[in-house]
């Protein structure tokens, strides 16, 4: 038996973006996961020791890291983009 082509298993661009915008308004409410992860990344950067000019968070959602980031750098401009624009607009 032969393994399934590659296409068999990618995930289609539009598909998970349209997925992200139905879950826009309930996000934050049931993110569990995603704000332990972020809170752990938000500590882990203590050692970072550069002052960018710049932070970009991709695949920020409803854009929750943003002030943190901001505040851990606050020389910087922060930016946040999602491939849900509906994320982006809560």
């Amino acid at each position: 038996m032969s393994a399934p082509a590659p296409e068999a298993h990618a995930l289609s661009f539009d598909a998970v973006r349209r997925s992200f915008e139905r879950a826009a308004a309930p996000f934050d409410s049931a993110a569990v996961l995603h704000e332990r992860v972020r809170d752990q990344l938000i500590e882990r950067l203590d050692v970072v020791t550069i002052a960018p000019e710049l932070v970009i968070d991709a695949g920020c959602a409803t854009g929750a890291a943003l002030a943190a980031l901001a505040r851990r750098f606050p020389t910087a401009e922060v930016v946040g983009i999602d491939v849900a624009m509906s994320m982006l607009r809560l």
